[in-house]
């Protein structure tokens, strides 16, 4: 498993102890590793950064806008990835992304199928599922022409190229719009990076288990533009929109970097971004329409009822609906992975049994 052509970027805030069960298992494997730790203090776990000679670790308190935008000049990979804090991927298909990537020059983002998971009070690992499931579908976009792509990938929305492993040459564009407008709009950083990932190339979901997401702690909610959740940038493109100024700035904004970064008409653009913008609020609300009972009423008491009495209110309810409704609290993570193979997943089992023990390890 060859793993020297990627770098792994992990962004951190305030997530000591994760950080740390993160740092120590990509050690194992090698990897070069690059942290940006905007938090109020260094790490105190991490005592001697002589006992991690793949890991380049940087403190600097400043905003998650400003801390990705120095990740080119660290990076001298061909591919990179983001892996949260605290998150967990499996290196062996981290490597079959490459392999992908390498063979189908084509293609800007590879990356494999995800679960959830937490540790319940026991100190056992339990699966949490299903996450992203339409990234369980054959979810890959491969249209020829780049709007289309990004139409393709808006209207069956997925986040499945943020974290998967990207081509390093793309990454100046991709997160080029995001470093010279910051709208105030949620995860809008997320939303920018899978855009443009789709308008670079076709990309795909293998049918590895690949990705660890981990819920264990609540959203990290500080005050920076992409942590606002008042604004959802589907709510933007709603016949009932409020907020019509913003749309129009970010519309022309998106369109404005497109067209004069790849020199496409800018009408043509902003025409086909208005269509495939409409398309992913319609995809949100149809997925959140089955998904939440009384979605709609929920969204509308939410935009009234201040931030900061609704987030506490958000992830108790989080937490609570979890606890009492996920059944795989029962159930043991080893056990689970190992039976979605007969589902048509592929899984290293024996990265499972490492990933299982690693996590355990760092909680006891």
């Amino acid at each position: 498993m060859d793993l020297s052509k990627l770098t792994i970027v992990t962004p951190s805030y305030e997530r000591d102890r994760l950080l740390i069960r993160n740092i120590k298992f990509w050690d194992k494997y090698k990897v070069n590793h690059i942290v940006l730790d905007g938090s109020s203090l260094p790490n105190k776990y991490l005592c001697d950064l002589k006992d991690y000679s793949f890991l380049k670790y940087i403190h600097d308190p400043i905003p998650y806008h400003q801390r990705i935008a120095t990740i080119t000049k660290h990076v001298k990979t061909p591919y990179l990835i983001l892996v949260a804090d605290d998150d967990l991927c499996f290196p062996s298909v981290l490597a079959k992304s490459i392999e992908f990537l390498e063979l189908n020059p084509d293609y800007s983002a590879c990356s494999g199928r995800a679960i959830g998971f937490s540790v319940n009070s026991n100190k056992k690992v339990f699966p949490v599922f299903p996450v992203y499931e339409d990234m369980y579908n054959d979810y890959i976009i491969d249209d020829e022409l780049p709007l289309q792509r990004v139409h393709s990938h808006m209207s069956r929305y997925m986040p499945s190229t943020m974290y998967a492993v990207q081509r390093t040459k793309n990454w100046k564009f991709i997160i080029g719009h995001y470093l010279k407008n910051e709208h105030p709009i949620f995860a809008i950083n997320e939303l920018n990076i899978e855009i443009l990932t789709a308008f670079c190339g076709k990309s795909i979901v293998l049918n590895d288990l690949g990705w660890l997401k981990s819920t264990e702690e609540d959203q990290i909610s500080v005050d920076e533009p992409t942590f606002n959740q008042n604004i959802h940038l589907d709510m933007l493109w709603r016949k009932d929109s409020l907020d019509k100024d913003l749309k129009d700035k970010f519309l022309e904004s998106m369109t404005s970097y497109i067209s004069e970064e790849t020199s496409l008409d800018f009408y043509k653009v902003q025409k086909s971004l208005d269509s495939t913008l409409t398309s992913y609020s319609n995809w949100v609300s149809n997925y959140f329409r089955q998904k939440i009972p009384f979605y709609e009423t929920r969204d509308k008491i939410k935009s009234i009822i201040p931030l900061f009495i609704r987030e506490p209110l958000l992830n108790y309810y989080r937490r609570f609906k979890m606890f009492v409704s996920t059944p795989s609290r029962r159930i043991n993570f080893l056990e689970f992975v190992s039976g979605l193979q007969s589902k048509g997943w592929q899984v290293n089992m024996s990265e499972a049994i490492y990933i299982d023990k690693h996590i355990r390890k760092s909680i006891s």
